[in-house]
């Protein structure tokens, strides 16, 4: 429906817009300002990210298992996101399962209402898609095609 699909296209837009925002300071040469945020992130942000991610990772596993136990959606549905919660708290492909979640969630919302564990998964699968999931990540190699800008190679993106 257009209200939910305006609250879900601002979640997507925020992100952007600020990295656009950044970018755009940094054009026009207020570099000062770029300077304070990148201070201000590597200060502050920084350290508590990894442990951030984690909790992120956890909760997206603890709502699908509540999801699960809780749903009225038929058996494939839950099969799936068992599926998912097993790799995922592990920290096993987390942007690529999350964006699976999205794409189910999407397909859960074809078939009614949507519950308010269905947004906790959206919302938490989109953290995990736009940050990742976390130095504490046992498998994550869509980090690297994330990444890498086009024309890199391999040893630049390391770096």
């Amino acid at each position: 429906s257009a209200p939910e699909t305006v609250f879900v296209s601002t979640l997507f837009m925020i992100p952007f817009l600020g990295n656009f925002l950044l970018d755009w300071w940094q054009v026009s040469g207020k570099t000062g300002l770029t300077q304070r945020w990148d201070s201000f992130s590597r200060a502050k942000i920084a350290p508590v990210l990894p442990s951030g991610l984690f909790a992120v990772r956890l909760l997206l596993v603890a709502t699908l298992i509540f999801r699960i136990s809780m749903s009225g959606y038929a058996a494939p549905f839950l099969l799936f996101d068992l599926l998912i919660a097993v790799p995922l708290s592990f920290g096993i492909l987390g942007r690529a399962a999350s964006a699976i979640l999205l794409i189910e969630t999407g397909l859960r919302q074809s078939f009614g209402v949507m519950a308010i564990w269905d947004w906790a998964v959206f919302l938490l699968a989109t953290v995990i898609l736009f940050s990742g999931t976390g130095a504490r990540s046992i498998l994550a190699p869509e980090e690297q095609w994330v990444q890498r800008r086009a024309g890199e190679s391999d040893s630049q993106v390391a770096e």
